[in-house]
């Protein structure tokens, strides 16, 4: 049985501990190939806005991408997407995967460090 991972934000940790994983990597093929899907946008738009409610999952699909295109990642990154749905385009992963590198911002933990450096500087 899969354990649940309350809260995880982590691709990489889900994945490598085996947690229960909803398949959200056939947006990447979205994302990369908007005409397939007739989207709206067109092929290949040139800028992607993605709108989720609050706690709905943004950074761990991030962080998904990251780990999908990270150069850095290469020698064990495919590892992670073994039995996902991605790898069964094949042109598209030999195309596109691991092949740039990323730089991976996240500003949830930026409210904690906030916190933290507020309270230590003295108020003028």
């Amino acid at each position: 049985m899969q354990r649940i991972a309350l809260g995880s934000r982590s691709f990489r940790d889900l994945r490598s501990k085996h947690s229960l994983y909803v398949d959200k990597t056939a947006s990447i093929l979205e994302l990369l190939c908007a005409d397939v899907y007739g989207s709206a946008l067109g092929p290949q738009s040139q800028v992607s806005l993605i709108t989720r409610p609050r706690r709905f999952g943004k950074t761990l699909w991030l962080s998904m991408l990251s780990e999908f295109f990270d150069l850095a990642k290469k020698p064990e990154g495919t590892l992670l997407f073994e039995g996902l749905e991605i790898l069964k385009y094949h042109e598209l992963c030999a195309a596109w995967m691991h092949q740039f590198p990323v730089v991976f911002l996240s500003m949830n933990y930026l409210r904690t460090y906030v916190r933290g450096f507020v309270k230590t500087v003295p108020h003028f």
